[in-house]
């Protein structure tokens, strides 16, 4: 077998079990070796990604900020200085319209305990009206308030989705008011993206920045 192709642990030096205990090298089984060795080198990979990363993160929200005190250098409006001394959202492309970024603010949301007032309403709702509602309204009424089977939650998205249905009943105004004080704004923060497209007349194509996704 080619031994370029391979790699072969070293048999010098020290190794240490969970324990504390320190073992020669020389006496430890290869495969173990072979396993403590990628580990490390794959985990020391992937810090210096991540302080690459936020380096670059680093570097690009500077260019923001420079950016919109240069902006508002040119309306003579740098004196005034940003609402706060906080960024703002915004949108800029290039001039041929092939690269875009944006910076938006993502809220982060969680369900409240007044769920369950929720929930109830929208039950005996659905008991009251026997005809009229379409199964599939029936379905998404329900399957709001089905709990995921990992994380046990109810999704803050499929709550939302009843925001805008309406339904003949003196108990759903009441039901939208429970469903509308089920979700709490826990954090917000901004967030840059980037796009790209070939044509102008393209879809955006969004440049993935998470590893999963590369």
């Amino acid at each position: 077998m080619d031994t370029k192709d391979i790699f072969i642990p070293s048999r010098e030096g020290m190794i240490m079990t969970a324990g504390g205990t320190e073992y020669p090298r020389e006496v430890v089984q290869g495969p173990m070796l072979l396993a403590h060795d990628f580990t490390n080198k794959l985990v020391d990979a992937a810090q210096a990604l991540h302080d690459l990363m936020l380096g670059q993160k680093g570097e690009m929200w500077a260019f923001i900020d420079l950016y919109q005190r240069s902006l508002l250098e040119i309306y003579n409006a740098g004196r005034f200085g940003r609402a706060g001394g906080e960024r703002s959202t915004m949108t800029i492309t290039t001039m041929d319209q092939l690269r875009k970024v944006t910076v938006t603010t993502a809220k982060y949301e969680s369900v409240t305990g007044s769920v369950m007032a929720a929930q109830a309403l929208v039950n005996q709702v659905l008991e009251d009206i026997t005809v009229g509602v379409d199964p599939g309204l029936r379905a998404l009424l329900n399957n709001a308030f089905v709990r995921d089977e990992k994380t046990g939650n109810i999704s803050v998205e499929k709550l939302k989705g009843l925001k805008g249905i309406k339904l003949d009943h003196p108990l759903w105004p009441d039901a939208q008011m429970a469903i509308e004080d089920s979700i709490q704004t826990i954090g917000s923060r901004l967030q840059i993206r980037f796009y790209e497209r070939q044509k102008s007349d393209l879809e955006w194509k969004q440049i993935p920045l998470q590893f999963s996704s590369l």
